[in-house]
């Protein structure tokens, strides 16, 4: 436990003159207790005294003035509020109230409100009564120079103070569904008053409101509310009112944004009781109406999926909720969706609510949409591999949903996840970054800051702090830092959340993943990070965009009594914040000291991912720093301060890299470690490729667990705006004053080659595949291979996997098509059983060129390396007509009709509607109006269509 150290300095004629005695305690509690151990606390009937926090008692805060401005009846705003839950805190004799017990909940539900949702906020209602001592033992207090405790104090030496306060949980917000409501859940009272009913006076009229009821807000004002009058109606009869001051429209944040795009479907995955629900929208390829082809895109925590300062409006207009159009646009950054669409893929997007919620429980909802998405394609009749892209965050979930599919499927007879690509994006696999200089000052203002008119903006920023999400992604997480002030020693590390998720990815490794345990392995995965792929430091760093020195001292202030500093991690370790607080004359407690050691990672200057630069979070900290004590000018205030975010190695997961031969910098260089050869030709000849390589080329063994986990890695010379893509610069580097700006990025066009490359856009690679082999015993693994033009295969048709045979197993049905050609090649394995078959048939979305002759050689020879081709012939055999219907359905066949056809209509939830034989070349079906599925099924093939019955 941490420990309190109470110091005590003997003063002679201003001048230090020793220091006489040091006494630790183990908690706030216990220094209380010791130093008002001649008083009996609880003879103070109220069970808070002002007095406890000392400071309070400083003469420069005048907390007279500020108690007066925050009983004003005609000045309560959300800000005060907090400031409430505050007082109280710190004012509680027992020390066990805490005010994350009253917001954190609140801000739970603020994150899960969905766009269209109901977003439910309380009115907290205060009626306390504090205690303060009367004046000459407050000045005793104040004057105290001894180590002893205070004298004793009764309840005579004091005097009662009530404050009164009422309002909504919020100060800014434009959302067209917000409610109110009260309950005594959040009537916090030590008075013996109950309350009967509450009044809001909106525009001049009143309407009564009983406990747990909802009031919409916007059935009763045109477009905005920027006063709200309260008044509480006790059972006792008596009564309190205050006008609240907030600024509320009504504008829809979606209006003029909402299906620019227009989304084919649009619907919520809802997850069990503690998992957050996820929202999808799906855009169909081809100008078809089915989804056939999927790619699916996973949001993270950002960008907006969430929003950094709760209640700023400027940022809640823009980002919340959360907006699919948005994230489309984010996400093409540099054309790679809408050029998937162009090669045939429908696309998936998806975002989590709330998106602060454990890796866990967003992996768990995303299992149920990989599922659903693959139940629409199956009755779709495709059996397309899914592909699913990551961004941040969302690589996280999505590599733990593939793993525990995996898991499910061959120890619980669960479904195969489909997939046969993995693309990490910026993907914090060992771990995200934001400085423990900056994640220490945001506890420090929220411990500590007494000012108002802050605390809605401290509270948001503890709760994105606190996030379970945070705590996961964090590598260094604050608490974890040794305060040697309280007697801890030098450390860093991550929280117990990221160590529970580290061990979950081990808890669902099986049986068939022997070689990348912790990551699915029935996917190709690769890994993209917009961070630099070297570091160069030569003993300062110059790591542009950060800054050009380690340790930099984002912000410093020295006033009076008062001592504050923040410091970026520095080789060997560094005071990353200290803080040092007097508590009253010649008397000082809690000198906060937070140290690193010698193996810390200098991670705040490491190659890799920018913040964002629009909503960087360290130049709020840092306002907020200034603005919280305003005393006295800052030594050092940076501004437009950029940091490492999402380090290079970490995304790319790097196993090799040794701190100890960096001096514990993040020096590593990736062409260095032979990772960036795309060839086994460049590899040979030593030509690395600026951007991206193949790890099994140099490291044909095992690179899973020499260097990498992952099959392909992607990074760029510059450190990028995490996600984004974009250069971060400012003219003048050195000037402080300068707001970095977003500049072009001439690295787009090799990353989008790089994907489409990985997606097989044109041409198909099969090689160091076992189609049947990654599933579980007794089980058909059924998938098509569908290629613009080519499709190779063999265990050398290409450089960017290991280089193996492609087995076709027995329990294997694979449809193999390309626009042009097949080739086989030697490494082809087609075993006996398998009912694969190959072809050659026109791919949609791209223009195909003409057949070629059949070559009759035999396929399945180990020997053969000739070109083998195949007919080209439309695979259509049935014709079902017509769509939409009024009714009246036919099914007519194309070829050779033979007894022994069945059919069977599905609702689009998959209940069967109806089944029968089919007995000639004609069947007619009669329907009601709505959405079918019909299957046909000659039992050597089927063919799955949508029918629309008006």
């Amino acid at each position: 436990m941490k420990n309190l150290i109470y110091i005590l300095i003997v003063c002679a004629s201003g001048m230090l003159a020793a220091q006489t005695e040091e006494r630790t305690f183990s908690s706030k509690q216990e220094y209380v207790e010791y130093a008002y151990s001649n008083t009996n606390l609880t003879t103070f009937s109220s069970g808070y005294l002002l007095n406890l926090d000392y400071q309070w008692m400083d003469e420069e805060f005048n907390f007279n003035s500020y108690l007066s401005e925050l009983r004003n009846p005609d000045k309560a705003n959300g800000d005060k509020l907090i400031q409430m839950l505050h007082i109280m805190e710190k004012s509680d004799v027992d020390q066990t109230f805490k005010k994350t017990d009253i917001t954190s909940p609140i801000y739970a539900d603020f994150y899960r409100v969905t766009p269209n949702a109901n977003m439910d906020i309380p009115l907290l209602i205060f009626d306390m009564d504090f205690e303060r001592l009367k004046l000459d033992k407050e000045r005793i207090v104040k004057d105290w120079s001894s180590d002893k405790p205070y004298p004793m104090f009764t309840e005579n030496d004091a005097y009662m103070v009530n404050v009164q306060m009422a309002g909504p949980f919020i100060t800014n917000l434009i959302n067209p569904n917000v409610r109110f409501y009260w309950n005594n859940d959040y009537f916090l009272t030590n008075t013996e008053k109950g309350i009967k009913r509450v009044e809001l006076t909106i525009n001049g009229r009143t309407y009564s409101l009983f406990e747990n009821e909802t009031f919409r807000l916007f059935d009763h004002i045109d477009q905005e509310l920027r006063e709200l009058k309260i008044k509480i109606i006790y059972d006792d009869a008596t009564t309190f009112s205050n006008t609240f001051h907030l600024n509320i429209l009504k504008t829809n944040p979606l209006e003029g944004k909402a299906e620019k795009f227009e989304f084919d479907i649009s619907g919520t995955i809802d997850g069990l009781k503690y998992d957050p629900e996820l929202q999808y929208r799906i855009k169909y390829a081809c100008g078809r109406n089915k989804l056939v082809k999927p790619f699916i895109v996973v949001a993270g925590w950002g960008p907006y999926t969430d929003n950094q300062h709760f209640n700023n409006l400027n940022i809640f207009k823009a980002k919340w909720p959360a907006n699919f159009d948005d994230l489309y646009t984010d996400f093409n950054n540099f054309g790679l969706i809408e050029t998937m669409r162009n090669n045939g893929y429908d696309i998936v997007i998806c975002k989590f609510f709330p998106p602060n919620e454990h890796a866990e429980r967003n992996a768990n909802v995303l299992i149920n949409l990989i599922e659903y998405i693959n139940y629409l394609k199956n009755s779709n009749g495709s059996y397309e591999e899914n592909v699913i892209l990551s961004y941040s965050a969302g690589a996280i979930a999505t590599r733990l949903a593939l793993l525990k599919m995996e898991y499910s499927h061959l120890h619980e007879n669960n479904i195969h996840h489909q997939t046969k690509l993995f693309i990490s994006f910026d993907g914090e696999h060992q771990g995200a970054n934001i400085p423990l200089a900056a994640q220490h000052m945001v506890k420090h203002m929220y411990n500590n800051s007494d000012w108002p008119n802050l605390g809605l903006y401290l509270d948001g920023l503890n709760q994105i702090l606190e996030a379970p999400l945070t705590q996961e992604l964090l590598h260094y997480y604050y608490k974890e830092t040794g305060d040697v002030a309280f007697n801890e020693t030098p450390n860093q590390g991550p929280s117990t959340f990221r160590n529970q998720l580290m061990n979950t990815f081990n808890t669902y490794n099986h049986i068939k993943n022997t070689h990348i345990p912790g990551y699915p392995s029935f996917t190709r995965n690769i890994s993209i990070a917009q961070g630099a792929n070297k570091g160069n430091y030569n003993n300062t760093n110059q790591q542009y965009p950060y800054p050009h020195i380690e340790g930099l001292i984002p912000f410093q202030k020295t006033y009076m009594d008062n001592k504050t500093s923040s410091q970026f991690n520095l080789q060997g370790g560094n005071e990353v914040f200290a803080w040092k607080e007097k508590i009253s004359k010649g008397n000082w407690l809690a000198l906060n000291q937070f140290v690193t050691n010698s193996e810390c990672l200098v991670l705040d200057n490491a190659p890799g991912g920018t913040v964002t630069v629009n909503d960087n979070p360290l130049d709020a900290i840092v306002m907020l720093m200034t603005l919280s004590f305003p005393l006295g000018t800052p030594d050092e205030k940076k501004k437009y301060t950029q940091f490492c975010f999402t380090p290079t190695i970490f995304c790319h997961d790097i196993q090799n890299f040794d701190p100890n031969s960096s001096n514990h910098r993040m020096d590593y260089s990736m062409a260095d470690n032979k990772l960036m050869f795309k060839s086994l030709q460049d590899y040979n000849s030593g030509n690395s490729n600026e951007f991206y390589g193949y790890p099994h080329l140099p490291y044909p063994n095992n690179h899973y667990n020499q260097v990498t986990p992952f099959d392909a890695v992607f990074s760029s010379n510059i450190n990028e705006e995490h996600i984004l893509c974009n250069k971060v610069e400012r003219y003048d580097y050195l000037n402080y004053d300068e707001p970095f700006v977003r500049a072009g990025n001439s690295f787009i066009h090799p990353l989008l080659d790089f994907c489409l490359y990985e997606v097989d856009h044109e041409n198909a690679y099969i090689q160091n595949e076992n189609y049947g082999g990654f599933c579980r015993n007794n089980y058909t693994y059924q998938a098509t291979i569908h290629a613009p033009k080519k499709v190779y295969i063999g265990e050398k048709v290409t450089d960017r996997t290991d280089f193996k045979k492609a087995f076709f197993q027995a329990n294997s049905r694979i449809n193999v098509k390309a626009g042009e050609e097949i080739i086989i090649k030697v490494g082809t394995d087609i075993l006996a059983g398998t009912n694969s078959h190959f072809k050659i048939e026109n791919v949609e979305c791209i223009r195909s060129k003409s057949s070629y002759s059949t070559n009759t050689q035999n396929p399945n020879s180990e020997n053969s390396s000739q070109r083998n081709t195949f007919d080209s012939k439309e695979d259509k055999w049935v014709n079902i007509y017509p769509n939409p219907s009024n009714g009246t359905v036919f099914l007519n066949f194309l070829e050779e009709f033979n007894i022994g056809y069945s059919y069977a209509v599905y609702s689009l939830s998959g209940q069967l509607i109806t089944q029968g034989n089919i007995l000639e070349n004609k069947q007619e079906l009669q329907l009601t109006k709505g959405v079918y599925i019909i299957k046909i099924n000659n039992h050597e093939k089927f063919s799955t269509q949508r029918i629309i019955v008006l």
